[in-house]
């Protein structure tokens, strides 16, 4: 949130409640009296930008919630020069939670949150790292989809009753094989052989993307750090410069944490609390990273391995495997806070009561 200090000098505050064809604009005076009420429908968007344009930068400030598609009028304010802050909707509907709920009352909301100083902020990512996310996700988009299809496959053999000998990878080399020289009654031959092109394809598309994310990968050296962290590959270390940006956003490593949403919720009453289940509140591409991250870490690093094996035995593997992924999270603040490599901790290894040391 910011200051009321930093924010004396503007004089207008524009609160927009952007919707899918329109937003909905309001804007009030430092005293908080509305000074102009408009609608602007997406598809003028020229207008858009000369409406953002008429306006001084030097006394109007501008927020927006972080929906979904406030890329590209953050991008027309921008270019308008027009200093603007992205709302955290979660929290922005905590602070002004509202039983009536129109256009008019959001769009006033948040003018008056800014006003007050009371906006609590999302990251405002540049076209730069907007551009690198998009490649990173589009790459996740792709395996989404090839695993569909290979569920598909597997369902198909299955449905027939058909064993399946014991590639490594039944989508290798040997596997692909084996599954072209099926015989299948139509319509399920023409099914799997759909499958099986679409695939293929499939591992082109992702091959083309990650020879883009490699390069990346080679040039930075603060990735290369990164590499040096057990579980870590070119992948995921390309995910985490995207999508943490910058580490001194995170003063602590809990900090890190909580934005992943890796940290037990809390519940307190009174004297008594307890914790919970993570919170899940954060970065979903991050979590879902370092917890398939935490899976490989525990092979590599005997210290990650004994955190595992200690809240297996008290917890179960799940809470283990978040609980890896949490430590993966405070060992990434460290190597980047400070840009050195990981150096892997000397610890005994955990062995459960009863099992020999």
């Amino acid at each position: 949130m910011e200051s009321l200090k930093q924010i004396k000098r503007f004089r207008y505050f524009m609160g927009i409640d952007q919707h899918k064809r329109y937003s909905h604009i309001t804007i009030i005076d430092e005293v908080g009296d509305v000074v102009e009420e408009r609608k602007l429908y997406h598809q003028d968007k020229e207008g858009i930008l000369n409406y953002f344009k008429s306006f001084r930068p030097q006394e109007t400030k501008v927020v927006l919630e972080a929906t979904g598609n406030w890329y590209w009028l953050a991008d027309l304010l921008e270019s308008a020069n027009l200093p603007h802050i992205l709302a955290h909707p979660y929290k922005t509907r905590i602070i002004a939670e509202s039983k009536i709920k129109t256009d008019s009352i959001s769009s006033f909301t948040l003018a008056q949150l800014l006003r007050a100083g009371l906006i609590p902020q999302s990251y405002l990512a540049t076209r730069n790292i907007r551009s690198l996310r998009e490649l990173l996700r589009y790459r996740i988009s792709l395996v989404k989809v090839r695993s569909s299809l290979k569920c598909r496959i597997h369902s198909i053999l299955d449905r027939e009753g058909i064993d399946t000998p014991k590639f490594s990878d039944l989508f290798g080399k040997k596997g692909l094989i084996w599954l072209k020289s099926l015989s299948l009654a139509y319509p399920l031959s023409c099914s799997l052989e759909g499958y099986l092109n679409l695939i293929e394809r499939l591992n082109s598309l992702i091959d083309e993307t990650e020879k883009s994310i490699k390069l990346t990968i080679k040039e930075d050296p603060l990735a290369q750090l990164l590499l040096t962290i057990p579980g870590i590959g070119f992948f995921t270390a390309y995910l985490i410069l995207c999508e943490v940006v910058d580490i001194n956003r995170f003063l602590t490593p809990k900090k890190l944490s909580s934005y992943i949403g890796i940290v037990p919720s809390i519940h307190q009453s009174g004297n008594f609390s307890h914790t919970g289940k993570i919170t899940k509140q954060g970065n979903k591409y991050l979590r879902w990273a370092l917890i398939e991250a935490s899976q490989k870490a525990i092979i590599k690093d005997p210290y990650l391995k004994a955190i595992y094996d200690k809240i297996t035995y008290k917890k179960g593997k799940q809470k283990a495997k978040v609980a890896v992924a949490n430590k993966l999270a405070h060992i990434i603040w460290g190597v980047l806070k400070y840009r050195k490599p990981y150096r892997p901790k000397k610890r005994l290894i955990y062995s459960c009561p009863g099992q020999a040391r």
